[in-house]
């Protein structure tokens, strides 16, 4: 595969993981495989619009991250229109 389809395939399954992800209010983690660069990952995470994208490139403040990913979903809970019992 090229590298422009693999970067398509990418973002379309994290697009069909994520419509999942928000319909159950659930956190997704997607985890591709590049041979020595996130480039695909980065490119495929930003093409389906992810809230986070990591790459071996960038070093990771783990705190950060958690609290970027509590804050998103606390709002997507919050903001919907659906109620399904206690959050937790």
């Amino acid at each position: 595969m090229g590298g422009d389809s693999t970067i398509n395939r990418i973002a379309e399954f994290a697009v069909d993981l994520k419509t999942t992800g928000r319909t159950h209010n659930r956190v997704i983690v997607l985890e591709v495989f590049g041979r020595y660069a996130g480039h695909t990952a980065f490119r495929g995470g930003v093409a389906a619009d992810a809230d986070a994208v990591l790459i071996p490139e960038v070093p990771v403040d783990f705190e950060i991250l958690y609290q970027h990913a509590k804050k998103t979903l606390m709002r997507r809970i919050l903001g919907s229109d659906v109620y399904a019992g206690p959050m937790w």
